[in-house]
Parts: C-alpha cells; structure tokens; sequence
C-alpha cells in the first residue's frame, strides 16, 4: 500500500505536529496519521492512522480521503470495505489526485463492487497518466495495445509505454519494445514522435523520476 510522501516540514512526529492536528488543521492531521501508520509513533498503529486520517478526509483534503481509502482498501486499522475505499478514492480523484484516478481505473478494470468497465478504466488511467502518473501511463499503454476499453491504437500504446519508460516504470521497456516489433517503419517513426511529445508533456522532471 503506498501512500504519499511526508511533506518535509512534518517529517518528524513533534509536539507542534500534533498541536496543529489537535488544532485541527488538514495537513497536520494527514502527516500525524502518516507517522502512525508508518510506526514513527512508537510504534505502528492503523486505529489512530485511521482516525487522523478520518478528520483531514472529512476537511476535503485529498491526499487524506487517498490514505484513508487505502485503509479500507488493505483492512488495516479496521475491517476491509472495498465500497467505502471506491467511494474515498473518488472524492480523491473527483479533485484530481492521480493515485486515487488510478486506483478508481483499477477499480473498474477489475469490476469489483461495480460493474466491469474497461472504458470507465481508461478514462481514470488517462487523468492520472496526464497527471504524470508513470504506472497510470502504463496501464493506459496496455488498454491501447490490446484495444480494451478504447479502440486498439499500437501507436498511441507505444507512446504511452514511451513515457513510462522516461519515467522509471521499468515493465514499460519489455512492453514498448513487444509493441515496436509489431510497427513497421512508417508507423513505428509516427509512434516514436508522438511518445517525443509525450515526454514533454507528461514526462517528470529529473529530481521525481524514482
């Protein structure tokens, strides 16, 4: 389950930490929630993770609804409700945090507490890989390649493998290179220009590309 970064200001659990949570303030709550769930508190602990977690989510933070819907989604601190982490995910995602876009996409790929959707998949992996999501461009690269849930484009995969690949998501090298040597060379020059344009404008700077 991977949650977001500790901003750097937070990344010790202090006494002014947990004063500006107690305080009531949204990034204090996400952080001190982060620190109990990543055991910097004395020790892990997912019932406090979820509680401060609950009170940012419930402020409209939304990195907080992620973390708290990962919650529900792995059953840590609490029994697993897959219903309620697709419905903390989209409020995440409704304001346009990649993750959660992405977790909806796989979601509605896998069908599971809604209907299968591939279609609805690629919508949500197209926010999140235009939001610079290197394994959202990924997995959007293989509904392309093999046309599900959008019409199958080998040009429009290898582009999107293209960035993933510029953005350290290592599958993509195995799957560019599968769907390059189904190309020929006037399709496969027209796929490497259109992943040029894609790099600009949907590649990560150096300094977050791990």
């Amino acid at each position: 389950m991977k949650l977001p970064a500790l901003p750097p200001q937070d990344q010790e659990p202090t006494a002014d930490l947990r004063q500006r949570a107690e305080r009531g303030e949204a990034s204090a709550q996400l952080a001190l929630g982060l620190h109990h769930h990543g055991g910097n508190v004395a020790s892990r602990n997912d019932v406090e993770a979820l509680k401060w977690f609950s009170l940012a989510a419930a402020q409209g933070h939304p990195a907080a609804q992620f973390c708290l819907a990962s919650l529900y989604d792995a059953g840590c601190g609490l029994p697993r409700d897959s219903g309620e982490a697709l419905q903390w995910y989209r409020k995440a995602a409704d304001q346009g945090f990649p993750l959660a876009q992405f977790n909806v996409g796989i979601i509605y790929l896998a069908g599971e507490d809604v209907a299968r959707d591939p279609t609805e998949a690629a919508r949500w992996f197209r926010l999140a890989a235009e939001r610079h999501l290197p394994v959202a461009q990924y997995n959007l690269g293989c509904l392309y390649a093999k046309g599900e849930g959008v019409p199958q484009d080998l040009c429009e995969a290898y582009a999107w493998f293209t960035v993933a690949v510029f953005n350290r998501y290592a599958a993509s090298v195995s799957t560019r290179d599968a769907v390059a040597a189904q190309l020929d060379a006037v399709r496969l020059s027209q796929a490497q220009a259109r992943g040029d344009r894609y790099i600009a404008q949907y590649g990560r700077p150096p300094e977050s590309r791990h």
